[in-house]
């Protein structure tokens, strides 16, 4: 599959207007996913808003232009290599940016993220306008 994955922190963007960040994800093609972990982050966001109900239908609205990918057993079992990999080299990284990075990992997709510690993970190519 190509394409490219986007983090939880370009639709956060998306969501707040920043115009470079819309042209990023504009510029990236048709062929855009993002992960059901992403997904929760962003859900997640919006329930602890102030204005959840709002924030919410902003949010089913950005995530119904992508197709959603799922965790199956393929990526459960690279998340458990990415993790030890990371370990082993002395880093460590959010544990849902563990299961992103796996997602983008097993469908060969770019991730399209402003994380730099994404970069310690060898296994995936990462796209950021920063």
């Amino acid at each position: 599959m190509n394409g490219s994955l986007i983090d939880t922190g370009i639709i956060v963007k998306v969501l707040r207007g920043d115009a470079k960040t819309v042209d990023f994800l504009n510029s990236l093609g048709s062929e855009v996913f993002i992960s059901v972990v992403v997904v929760g982050e962003l859900l997640f966001g919006a329930n602890k808003s102030i204005k959840t109900e709002q924030n919410k239908q902003l949010v089913r609205e950005q995530i119904d232009r992508f197709e959603i990918l799922s965790i199956d057993m393929e990526i459960a079992k690279m998340y458990g290599q990415i993790k030890i990999d990371l370990m082993k080299s002395g880093f460590t990284i959010p544990e849902n940016d563990l299961w992103i990075a796996a997602t983008a990992q097993k469908y060969g997709l770019a991730l399209a993220t402003f994380d730099n510690h994404f970069k310690y993970i060898n296994s995936i190519q990462t796209v950021s306008i920063e």
